[in-house]
């Protein structure tokens, strides 16, 4: 499966850092628990292969990070992180990394997108990983991805969720802060000619102090009336003999109050052991809003007709 992750272009993953400081905090927490002495994948390492750097500085004996984009940053900062012996990037799909690299004593997946359809194939992507390169005490970060849904009523929906931004050095010095890492080498991406070339992007030169933004985190809720229980949907495991990860063909959902629902918002919570790694939220439209009242059942349809919006049918109770 040809694999893209959201940092695949080194300014995208290096705002992608500053922005989720839980997040990182939370992996840094996990990787000191689990990577002294390890061995580690990163699977889905990212254009500056800041997990697998951290777990080397947090002590594994050695890391190899797996991306499919360029990774001659990630192998830069590793140089200058003193760590340049025992990390390794291939640059691959992880479906043809060879199996020989490993097995791995932890196994690292952040490769999610935030859309609980699209994270599906990931989920099974992590599974594919598990089976190819765990042994039978690997420890997984994260080790499990939990999705759930409630039905809304909503006229001004914020799809996208929300927008922030941070300057330039703000952004690179607290990702340099929350990973422990050292980022000289990334600095020159506010170069304009390093930027047209790799971008493709023919833009100004980005000052020390050039915002730089990033959309994520929770739908604007003001506006949002919720008209239903919030329903488990399935939860993603990936140790050793884990099922394959799916989801319900259909979804029961109990109406709990009246109004006009016309979407859902959708929970993915990306757990480490007792670690919350990441909570994020994401709105979808159903396909046709219909009128509810409590005591009736709302039924989302999650097989190949789930697209952009999502097919809904509302039946009495």
């Amino acid at each position: 499966m040809p694999f893209d992750p959201e940092g695949s272009a080194p300014l995208s993953h290096l705002s992608l850092l500053a922005h989720h400081p839980e997040r990182l905090l939370a992996l840094r927490l996990a990787l000191a628990r689990h990577a002294p002495g390890a061995t580690v994948l990163d699977a889905g390492c990212g254009a500056l292969g800041t997990l697998a750097i951290m777990a080397a500085k947090l002590g594994a004996a050695r890391v190899v990070g797996v991306d499919g984009g360029p990774l001659p940053m990630a192998r830069q900062l590793a140089e200058e992180n003193g760590v340049g012996d025992r990390v390794t990037f291939l640059e691959c799909d992880l479906d043809e990394a060879d199996a020989a690299v490993g097995p791995f004593d932890v196994i690292i997946g952040m490769v999610y997108l935030n859309h609980p359809r699209l994270d599906l194939a990931r989920q099974q992507l992590m599974a594919r990983v598990a089976k190819r390169f765990a042994h039978a005490t690997t420890v997984f970060v994260p080790d499990r991805v939990r999705l759930s849904v409630a039905g809304f009523d909503t006229r001004t929906a914020d799809a996208t969720g929300e927008t922030k931004s941070t300057a330039w050095r703000e952004t690179i010095e607290r990702a340099e802060s929350l990973s422990g890492l050292s980022m000289r080498a990334a600095r020159f991406l506010v170069d304009p000619d390093w930027r047209k070339s790799r971008l493709g992007l023919a833009v100004p030169p980005l000052s020390p102090d050039a915002r730089l933004t990033a959309r994520f985190g929770f739908p604007d809720r003001n506006t949002m009336t919720q008209l239903t229980d919030r329903e488990f949907v399935a939860e993603a495991a990936y140790a050793q003999g884990a099922p394959q990860p799916s989801y319900p063909e259909n979804l029961e959902v109990p109406v709990t109050r009246a109004g006009r629902l016309d979407g859902v918002i959708w929970r993915q919570d990306i757990v480490a052991g007792d670690l919350l790694i990441r909570s994020t939220e994401t709105f979808q439209a159903v396909d046709a809003a219909e009128p509810v009242i409590p005591r009736e059942t709302l039924t989302l349809t999650l097989d190949d007709r789930w697209q952009r919006n999502v097919p809904a049918t509302v039946t009495p109770g």
